[in-house]
């Protein structure tokens, strides 16, 4: 039975467990991809990967962007050419992805037109770097592109939640669990008892709990107390055989002793045991 417990036990968490994480963890996920941005300024950002490009050169700027512990957790700086790649060939997110569009388009419109670029630098607010082979890039604060299995890593909130969750989740299988088995418990004792020759065991009204478990174990009983009216029945039955067995059995042991000190009465005495033993056969076949 403490078998069948924890069948359902682990069965009714485990699978509540994993929808309650999915849940969890996407709508922390979604939570993190909507909220609003709240990164470096970028103007630090365009001193910090200038200063490493003049440095370092762009080998240097990649091994430095690479690093996650350069920035603060969850984010990093994209480097995007014309074309919308970064240079380091990461999927872009798609609010930095639509930014650079609109700053490369502003770029190339200023070209064009000649207009004010010192207006055009002051609303692009992004660095526009040049690589040794002539290469423009833009250098673009973002969220970090996710790491494999990342969101198993960070946020103690998320965890809190699932803890609170489970430890919830947990109490109220338990005791869903405990209410099944145990009431099946109690009739596997019962029927054991009764195997055993007792057949006064009962269920109790304790295990009647109106569902159908509740229902087996009333319909458990009620056959307990026909088979212990029957047993009744049948041993007032054997009581009263017997009475009625013991007087001709006594009167043939009678008569039989007589036959045997009386040897002229036979005839007499083999009449009454012939009556007798009609009788006994009359008493087997009622």
């Amino acid at each position: 039975m403490r078998s069948l417990f924890w069948k359902l036990i682990g069965a009714f968490w485990l699978t509540t467990l994993i929808i309650l994480a999915a849940s969890i963890f996407v709508s922390f996920r979604v939570a993190d991809e909507q909220a609003p941005y709240s990164f470096a300024d970028p103007r630090e950002v365009d001193h910090l990967v200038q200063s490493v490009l003049e440095q370092e050169g762009i080998d240097g700027l990649k091994r430095y962007i690479s690093d996650r512990d350069n920035f603060p957790p969850g984010q990093t700086v994209y480097l995007i050419n014309s074309a919308g790649k970064d240079l380091l060939d990461r999927p872009v997110p798609q609010r930095v992805q639509g930014r650079s569009q609109r700053i490369w388009s502003s770029i190339l419109d200023s070209r064009r037109s000649r207009r004010d670029s010192d207006r055009t630098a002051r609303w692009i607010r992004e660095s526009l770097l040049v690589t040794e082979d002539g290469e423009m890039l833009l250098a673009m604060p973002g969220p970090a592109p996710p790491e494999r299995f990342g969101f198993l890593l960070g946020g103690s909130a998320r965890w809190a939640v699932l803890g609170l969750a489970a430890a919830i989740s947990l109490f109220s299988f338990w005791l869903l669990s405990r209410s099944l088995t145990r009431p099946v418990a109690r009739i596997s004792e019962t029927a054991s008892r009764l195997a055993a020759g007792d057949l006064t065991s009962r269920v109790g009204e304790s295990a009647y709990t109106g569902d159908e478990i509740g229902q087996l174990a009333e319909q458990f009983d009620r056959m307990a107390d026909e088979l212990d009216q029957q047993s009744q029945t049948r041993l007032e039955m054997f009581r009263n055989i017997a009475h009625e067995l013991r007087a001709p059995l006594t009167r043939l042991q009678i008569a039989s002793e007589l036959l045997q000190r009386k040897p002229d009465s036979a005839d007499q005495q083999i009449q009454r045991i012939q009556y007798e033993i009609e009788r006994v056969e009359g008493l087997a076949t009622q």
